[in-house]
C-alpha cells in the first residue's frame, strides 16, 4: 500500500550488493490504484535504492521514484527528488523500509519471552517479531531494547514512523 489508500504492485529486479550493504534495482509492468485493487488502474515503472542493514536483514534509508505510464503526456522519473509535478509529470516517490521475511528455518530462533506473543508487527505479515498487548516495542537506541529483552541484544531499528525493538521469534 502506498499512503494507505492506493495497493501498488511491481515486478522488482535488482542487485542486493553485499559489500557495501546496497540495494538498486528496477520497477516494472507496476500498477496502482485507488483504494481497491483495480478501481481506476494507473501503470508506472521506475528505480528504488536502499542501504541494506545486515545485521537485521531490512532495507532501510531507502527511496522509490515512479513515473505513470499511463498518464498524459506520460511522467518522467525525477533527475533529483523530491519527484516535482511541474518538472517530471505524472508520477511520485516515497521512503522505501522494507525488511527479509523471518526465516523459520533459523536454528538460533526462539519463541517470545513472557508476555509476548510472535507475529507478525508493522513490518509485513512475514516478518514475526515478540509484540506485547500494545504491540512492538519503541525504542529510540539498542540500550532501550534491553529491558524488555535481556541478554537478547536485540537492536532498535527504525523502519517505520517509530523506531522498533526489532526481536525476531518462532511461533
Amino acid at each position: 500500500m502506498a499512503d494507505i489508500a492506493f495497493p501498488f504492485t511491481a515486478t522488482i529486479d535488482g542487485v542486493l550488493d553485499c559489500r557495501p550493504a546496497t540495494f538498486t534495482a528496477r520497477m516494472l509492468d507496476g500498477h496502482y490504484s485507488v483504494l481497491i485493487d483495480g478501481l481506476i488502474p494507473q501503470q508506472f515503472d521506475g528505480v528504488m535504492s536502499s542501504r541494506y542493514d545486515k545485521r537485521t536483514h531490512t532495507f532501510v534509508d531507502g527511496v522509490w521514484d515512479v513515473r505513470e505510464t499511463t498518464a498524459m503526456p506520460p511522467g518522467r522519473l525525477a533527475p533529483m527528488l523530491p519527484h516535482d509535478f511541474m518538472r517530471d509529470g505524472y508520477g511520485g516517490c516515497r521512503q522505501l523500509r522494507r525488511c527479509a521475511p523471518t526465516d523459520l528455518t533459523d536454528k538460533a530462533l526462539t519463541g517470545c519471552p513472557t508476555n509476548y506473543s510472535c507475529g507478525p508487527g508493522p513490518l509485513g505479515p512475514n516478518k514475526l517479531l515478540c509484540n506485547s498487548l500494545l504491540g512492538t516495542p519503541a525504542c529510540v537506541t539498542d540500550a532501550d531494547c534491553a529491558p524488555q529483552f535481556p541478554g537478547d541484544n536485540v537492536p532498535c531499528l527504525k523502519a517505520s514512523l517509530f523506531s522498533l525493538c526489532l526481536r525476531e521469534c518462532k511461533p
